[in-house]
């Protein structure tokens, strides 16, 4: 019988071959791991490789499965993990950009991103407010000048943006000098 391969792709470059005879069962190579962050589905093949396949109906090819009369190509499939990166913030507080398609569940915004997303997002105090420190995982962090992060999604994170109001020292004095109160007020507060 004659003898074809089974060539195995991973991004444009061969990583594995094997030879079977015409008409032999063939299980597929089991020796790929994907890249980290993503789950491995199985070999598809292209269409100009593969007499079961077409285009539009691409099939994963595990096995076991007939050797057809020529040799194939098979490309790694995989799917990215997702993970949910939740942002504990006070929009009383603070302002924010660069959470586009985050919601609100149980008082924190969150969203569902695939592996190695890069959240870029801007925090800004509210007038009376000043943004304090800004936590992402288990990392404590001073905000930069303007309260801005960058985060390569790798796990499920936390982004933790703690801030408060503007506290001010008010005095009151009579004529003579003779200080008759002086106390902490938080910003928009009246003095008691």
């Amino acid at each position: 019988p004659n003898t074809y391969k089974v060539i195995y792709m991973v991004n444009g470059e061969k990583v594995h071959e094997d030879s079977f005879d015409y008409s032999a069962a063939v299980t597929a190579w089991a020796g790929y791991t994907a890249p980290e962050g993503y789950t491995f589905d199985g070999w598809k093949c292209s269409d100009a490789t593969c007499p079961t396949c077409t285009a539009a109906t691409p099939t994963y090819h595990i096995g076991p499965y007939t050797m057809p009369e020529k040799n194939m190509e098979m490309y790694a499939q995989w799917t990215p993990l997702y993970y949910t990166v939740t942002v504990k913030v006070n929009p009383d507080q603070i302002t924010y950009t660069g959470l586009d398609g985050f919601t609100w569940v149980d008082g924190a915004l969150q969203k569902q991103v695939p592996y190695g997303t890069t959240i870029n997002a801007s925090f800004t105090a509210k007038t009376g407010c000043v943004l304090d420190q800004i936590q992402i995982g288990q990392t404590d962090g001073d905000p930069d000048e303007d309260g801005a992060i960058t985060h390569v999604v790798a796990d499920h994170v936390t982004i933790q943006v703690k801030s408060f109001k503007s506290a001010y020292t008010v005095t009151f004095v009579n004529e003579d000098g003779t200080v008759l109160q002086s106390g902490q007020v938080e910003f928009g507060a009246m003095p008691a």
